[in-house]
Protein backbone atom coordinates (compact mmCIF):
# COMPACT_ATOMS: atom_id res chain seq x y z
CA UNK A 1 0.00 0.00 0.00
CA UNK A 2 1.39 3.35 -0.93
CA UNK A 3 2.28 5.47 2.12
CA UNK A 4 2.45 9.42 1.33
CA UNK A 5 4.74 12.16 2.88
CA UNK A 6 5.37 15.94 2.39
CA UNK A 7 8.71 17.94 3.19
CA UNK A 8 8.03 21.09 4.95
CA UNK A 9 9.73 22.71 2.43
CA UNK A 10 6.04 23.27 2.14
CA UNK A 11 5.04 24.82 5.01
CA UNK A 12 7.24 27.88 6.35
CA UNK A 13 4.71 29.18 8.18
CA UNK A 14 4.17 26.36 9.97
CA UNK A 15 6.20 24.55 13.19
CA UNK A 16 6.58 20.94 13.67
CA UNK A 17 3.65 20.13 15.73
CA UNK A 18 1.14 21.69 13.28
CA UNK A 19 2.67 20.23 10.10
CA UNK A 20 2.23 16.37 11.98
CA UNK A 21 -1.23 17.26 12.64
CA UNK A 22 -2.62 18.76 9.39
CA UNK A 23 -0.57 15.63 8.15
CA UNK A 24 -3.40 14.00 9.53
CA UNK A 25 -5.92 15.90 8.57
CA UNK A 26 -5.05 16.19 4.91
CA UNK A 27 -4.28 12.11 4.58
CA UNK A 28 -1.01 11.89 4.44
CA UNK A 29 0.50 8.89 6.40
CA UNK A 30 3.89 10.85 7.11
CA UNK A 31 5.86 14.37 7.66
CA UNK A 32 9.28 14.96 6.83
CA UNK A 33 10.68 17.55 9.17
CA UNK A 34 13.95 19.52 8.30
CA UNK A 35 17.03 20.84 10.38
CA UNK A 36 18.14 23.72 9.78
CA UNK A 37 18.27 27.00 11.07
CA UNK A 38 16.43 28.64 8.54
CA UNK A 39 12.94 27.52 9.16
CA UNK A 40 13.69 24.25 10.60
CA UNK A 41 11.48 21.98 13.29
CA UNK A 42 14.30 20.86 14.36
CA UNK A 43 17.88 22.33 14.79
CA UNK A 44 21.42 20.49 15.43
CA UNK A 45 20.95 22.16 18.81
CA UNK A 46 17.31 21.23 19.61
CA UNK A 47 17.18 19.70 22.86
CA UNK A 48 16.16 16.28 23.82
CA UNK A 49 13.15 18.08 25.47
CA UNK A 50 11.99 19.35 22.15
CA UNK A 51 12.93 16.18 20.24
CA UNK A 52 10.73 14.51 22.92
CA UNK A 53 7.92 16.59 22.43
CA UNK A 54 8.26 16.20 18.63
CA UNK A 55 8.39 12.48 19.18
CA UNK A 56 5.28 12.81 21.28
CA UNK A 57 3.17 14.37 18.65
CA UNK A 58 3.83 11.98 15.76
CA UNK A 59 2.77 9.22 18.09
CA UNK A 60 -0.39 11.47 19.22
CA UNK A 61 -1.43 11.99 15.49
CA UNK A 62 -0.45 8.32 13.75
CA UNK A 63 1.84 10.14 11.58
CA UNK A 64 5.45 8.68 11.19
CA UNK A 65 8.58 10.83 11.04
CA UNK A 66 9.01 9.73 7.56
CA UNK A 67 12.66 11.03 7.05
CA UNK A 68 14.54 14.19 8.26
CA UNK A 69 16.30 16.45 5.52
CA UNK A 70 19.51 17.53 6.33
CA UNK A 71 20.91 20.32 5.43
CA UNK A 72 24.92 19.33 6.12
CA UNK A 73 28.07 20.25 5.20
CA UNK A 74 28.98 19.61 1.76
CA UNK A 75 32.13 18.88 -0.08
CA UNK A 76 33.92 22.14 -1.65
CA UNK A 77 36.93 22.55 -2.92
CA UNK A 78 38.54 23.08 0.36
CA UNK A 79 39.89 19.68 1.59
CA UNK A 80 38.68 20.40 5.15
CA UNK A 81 35.28 20.50 3.62
CA UNK A 82 35.01 16.55 4.08
CA UNK A 83 35.99 16.43 7.86
CA UNK A 84 33.23 18.94 8.29
CA UNK A 85 30.43 17.28 6.17
CA UNK A 86 31.79 13.90 8.17
CA UNK A 87 30.76 15.65 11.19
CA UNK A 88 27.60 17.54 10.53
CA UNK A 89 26.37 14.07 8.67
CA UNK A 90 26.64 12.38 11.75
CA UNK A 91 25.51 15.03 14.23
CA UNK A 92 21.94 14.87 11.73
CA UNK A 93 22.24 11.12 11.66
CA UNK A 94 22.03 11.40 15.51
CA UNK A 95 19.74 13.62 15.73
CA UNK A 96 17.24 10.66 13.96
CA UNK A 97 17.67 8.08 15.89
CA UNK A 98 16.90 10.30 18.91
CA UNK A 99 13.69 11.63 16.98
CA UNK A 100 13.10 7.50 15.54
CA UNK A 101 13.33 8.87 11.84
CA UNK A 102 14.35 5.86 9.60
CA UNK A 103 16.02 8.35 7.06
CA UNK A 104 17.98 10.90 7.13
CA UNK A 105 18.12 12.91 3.67
CA UNK A 106 21.97 14.22 2.88
CA UNK A 107 24.03 16.21 0.29
CA UNK A 108 27.21 15.05 -0.72
CA UNK A 109 28.43 18.62 -3.01
CA UNK A 110 29.28 18.90 -6.25
CA UNK A 111 31.66 16.44 -8.37
CA UNK A 112 32.51 18.91 -10.61
CA UNK A 113 34.98 20.94 -7.90
CA UNK A 114 37.25 18.28 -8.71
CA UNK A 115 39.31 17.38 -11.60
CA UNK A 116 38.75 13.34 -11.10
CA UNK A 117 35.31 12.20 -10.75
CA UNK A 118 36.05 8.82 -9.81
CA UNK A 119 38.07 10.13 -6.75
CA UNK A 120 35.52 12.74 -5.59
CA UNK A 121 33.62 9.52 -5.48
CA UNK A 122 35.77 7.21 -3.69
CA UNK A 123 36.49 9.95 -1.55
CA UNK A 124 32.62 10.72 -0.35
CA UNK A 125 32.33 7.09 0.13
CA UNK A 126 34.93 7.16 2.54
CA UNK A 127 33.52 9.56 4.50
CA UNK A 128 30.44 7.97 4.59
CA UNK A 129 31.76 4.61 5.46
CA UNK A 130 33.16 6.55 8.55
CA UNK A 131 30.04 8.25 9.75
CA UNK A 132 28.32 4.44 9.45
CA UNK A 133 30.94 2.99 11.41
CA UNK A 134 31.24 5.28 14.40
CA UNK A 135 27.16 5.44 14.59
CA UNK A 136 25.44 2.01 15.84
CA UNK A 137 21.61 2.71 15.41
CA UNK A 138 19.49 1.28 12.84
CA UNK A 139 18.78 4.49 10.91
CA UNK A 140 19.91 4.90 7.53
CA UNK A 141 21.06 7.80 5.27
CA UNK A 142 19.85 7.99 1.64
CA UNK A 143 21.60 10.91 -0.47
CA UNK A 144 19.79 13.42 -2.75
CA UNK A 145 20.20 13.75 -6.16
CA UNK A 146 20.33 17.74 -7.31
CA UNK A 147 21.73 19.85 -9.43
CA UNK A 148 24.76 21.21 -8.43
CA UNK A 149 25.81 18.36 -6.38
CA UNK A 150 25.87 14.31 -7.13
CA UNK A 151 23.77 12.46 -9.81
CA UNK A 152 21.73 9.01 -9.78
CA UNK A 153 24.78 7.29 -11.66
CA UNK A 154 27.19 9.37 -8.95
CA UNK A 155 24.98 8.12 -5.99
CA UNK A 156 24.72 4.54 -7.33
CA UNK A 157 28.21 4.22 -7.81
CA UNK A 158 29.08 5.57 -3.98
CA UNK A 159 26.45 2.87 -3.23
CA UNK A 160 28.27 0.41 -4.35
CA UNK A 161 31.70 1.81 -2.71
CA UNK A 162 30.34 1.69 0.74
CA UNK A 163 28.67 -1.66 0.45
CA UNK A 164 26.38 -0.64 3.23
CA UNK A 165 22.38 -1.62 3.46
CA UNK A 166 22.13 1.47 5.44
CA UNK A 167 22.89 3.75 2.94
CA UNK A 168 20.87 4.66 -0.33
CA UNK A 169 19.10 7.13 -1.63
CA UNK A 170 15.91 9.13 -2.02
CA UNK A 171 14.87 9.63 -6.00
CA UNK A 172 14.31 13.25 -7.35
CA UNK A 173 13.13 13.22 -11.35
CA UNK A 174 12.59 16.75 -11.13
CA UNK A 175 16.25 17.25 -10.55
CA UNK A 176 17.12 14.67 -12.52
CA UNK A 177 15.51 16.45 -15.34
CA UNK A 178 16.97 19.72 -14.62
CA UNK A 179 20.72 18.20 -14.75
CA UNK A 180 19.65 16.24 -18.17
CA UNK A 181 19.96 12.96 -16.75
CA UNK A 182 18.10 9.97 -17.88
CA UNK A 183 17.44 7.50 -15.44
CA UNK A 184 14.08 5.60 -16.44
CA UNK A 185 16.23 2.22 -17.55
CA UNK A 186 17.75 2.19 -13.62
CA UNK A 187 14.49 2.09 -11.98
CA UNK A 188 13.67 -1.61 -12.40
CA UNK A 189 16.84 -2.49 -10.37
CA UNK A 190 16.05 0.28 -7.73
CA UNK A 191 12.56 -0.65 -7.14
CA UNK A 192 13.00 -3.30 -4.27
CA UNK A 193 15.15 -1.36 -2.52
CA UNK A 194 14.63 2.78 -3.02
CA UNK A 195 13.31 4.14 0.18
CA UNK A 196 11.81 7.28 -1.17
CA UNK A 197 10.18 9.10 -3.77
CA UNK A 198 9.92 12.45 -4.31
CA UNK A 199 7.22 14.08 -6.56
CA UNK A 200 7.94 17.47 -8.24
CA UNK A 201 6.63 18.77 -11.48
CA UNK A 202 8.36 21.29 -13.97
CA UNK A 203 6.52 23.47 -16.34
CA UNK A 204 9.19 25.08 -19.46
CA UNK A 205 8.29 28.84 -19.78
CA UNK A 206 10.13 30.82 -22.15
CA UNK A 207 10.75 34.85 -21.21
CA UNK A 208 12.08 37.34 -23.53
CA UNK A 209 15.10 34.99 -24.03
CA UNK A 210 15.26 31.61 -22.65
CA UNK A 211 13.09 28.80 -22.21
CA UNK A 212 13.83 28.10 -18.46
CA UNK A 213 11.94 26.04 -15.97
CA UNK A 214 9.32 26.47 -13.26
CA UNK A 215 7.66 24.84 -10.47
CA UNK A 216 4.08 23.25 -11.00
CA UNK A 217 1.69 21.40 -9.04
CA UNK A 218 2.12 17.93 -9.59
CA UNK A 219 -0.04 16.82 -12.83
CA UNK A 220 0.26 20.24 -14.11
CA UNK A 221 3.50 19.36 -15.66
CA UNK A 222 5.81 17.63 -18.28
CA UNK A 223 7.46 14.87 -15.85
CA UNK A 224 5.96 11.42 -16.68
CA UNK A 225 4.85 10.42 -13.05
CA UNK A 226 2.77 7.45 -14.48
CA UNK A 227 5.97 5.78 -15.93
CA UNK A 228 7.96 6.45 -13.33
CA UNK A 229 5.99 4.67 -10.72
CA UNK A 230 5.16 1.63 -13.05
CA UNK A 231 8.66 1.37 -13.58
CA UNK A 232 9.21 1.34 -9.83
CA UNK A 233 6.69 -1.85 -9.25
CA UNK A 234 3.47 0.52 -9.12
CA UNK A 235 1.73 0.08 -6.06
CA UNK A 236 3.98 -2.39 -5.00
CA UNK A 237 6.59 -0.03 -4.22
CA UNK A 238 7.22 0.06 -0.53
CA UNK A 239 9.21 3.06 -0.86
CA UNK A 240 7.76 6.92 0.61
CA UNK A 241 6.02 8.68 -1.53
CA UNK A 242 6.93 12.35 -0.60
CA UNK A 243 5.71 15.36 -2.02
CA UNK A 244 8.21 18.17 -2.29
CA UNK A 245 6.70 21.42 -2.88
CA UNK A 246 9.32 24.03 -2.41
CA UNK A 247 7.44 27.32 -1.24
CA UNK A 248 9.97 28.13 1.37
CA UNK A 249 12.75 29.00 -1.56
CA UNK A 250 9.63 30.03 -3.91
CA UNK A 251 7.04 32.33 -1.86
CA UNK A 252 5.22 33.28 -4.48
CA UNK A 253 4.22 29.45 -4.66
CA UNK A 254 0.95 28.05 -3.48
CA UNK A 255 0.61 27.57 0.25
CA UNK A 256 -0.22 24.29 1.72
CA UNK A 257 -3.96 24.69 2.63
CA UNK A 258 -3.82 24.19 -1.86
CA UNK A 259 -1.07 22.45 -2.66
CA UNK A 260 -0.81 19.46 0.23
CA UNK A 261 -4.75 18.51 -0.56
CA UNK A 262 -3.85 18.70 -4.33
CA UNK A 263 -1.42 16.25 -4.46
CA UNK A 264 -3.45 13.71 -2.20
CA UNK A 265 -5.82 14.11 -5.47
CA UNK A 266 -3.31 13.43 -7.87
CA UNK A 267 -1.70 10.81 -6.15
CA UNK A 268 -4.31 8.97 -5.64
CA UNK A 269 -5.61 9.18 -9.24
CA UNK A 270 -2.08 7.85 -10.13
CA UNK A 271 -2.13 4.87 -7.98
CA UNK A 272 -5.71 4.18 -8.09
CA UNK A 273 -6.01 4.27 -4.13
Amino acid sequence: MPRYSFTTMASPAWDGETAIRKAREFGYQGVDLRISDHLGELKLTSTAAEVKELKKIFKEEGIISSSLLSYNTQATADPLSWAALEETVLKNLELGTKLGTKLVRIFIGNPEISNDRTAFLDRAAGALKRVLKKDGSATSLIIQNHTGGVGIRDILEIMKLVKNPRLNMVLCPANASCMQEEFLELLPALKESLPQLYIADLLEEKNKKNWHKKTALPGKGYIDYKSIYKELGGNNFKGWISFKWEKIWNPELPGPEVALPHFIGYIKKLTGK
